[in-house]
């Protein structure tokens, strides 16, 4: 789902050892220990639904705000959208306070279609997005019904 370490990355140490103590409970040999996908799910969770002073939205002070959104509220957004396409889902997801707004779903889906264009136009022709720039290809394959 995830590449290593990309959540861990962005979280604050005393809050994955305050998850990790409340699910695991208090051990004085497992001082070093590796974060588990749920301690981590919980982590994200608290931070996307705190309280920051400094973030304001465009509506005034949003509990979820663009400013700390954790890549677990945007891939479960995103997965739902490209799995259902159900707005009421999404919203119901986001008020709970699991997923990113409907709104931020589209802006987001909105932005990557652009940039993708922008870059078939730099390219002048239309390639899929992970071959990479400067790599030689000899040849592509598509299954295009003649």
């Amino acid at each position: 789902m995830f590449s290593n370490g990309s959540q861990s990355k962005y979280l604050p140490s005393s809050l994955k050892s305050l998850v990790y103590m409340t699910l695991n409970g208090v051990n004085i040999k497992d001082q070093e220990h590796s974060e588990s996908q749920a301690c981590l799910t919980v982590c994200e969770t608290i931070i996307v639904n705190s309280k920051k002073r400094s973030c304001k939205t465009k509506s005034g002070q949003s509990r979820h705000s663009g400013c700390r959104e954790p890549c677990l509220s945007l891939y479960v957004g995103l997965f739902l959208h490209s799995s259902t396409r159900s707005k009421t889902l999404i919203e119901k997801m986001y008020q709970m306070g699991i997923s990113t707004s409907y709104d931020r779903i589209i802006e987001i889906e909105y932005w990557l279609t652009r940039s993708l264009c922008e870059r078939y136009r730099e390219d002048g022709c239309v390639a899929p997005a992970c071959l990479r720039k400067g790599l030689f290809s000899v040849g592509a394959l598509d299954n295009l019904d003649s």
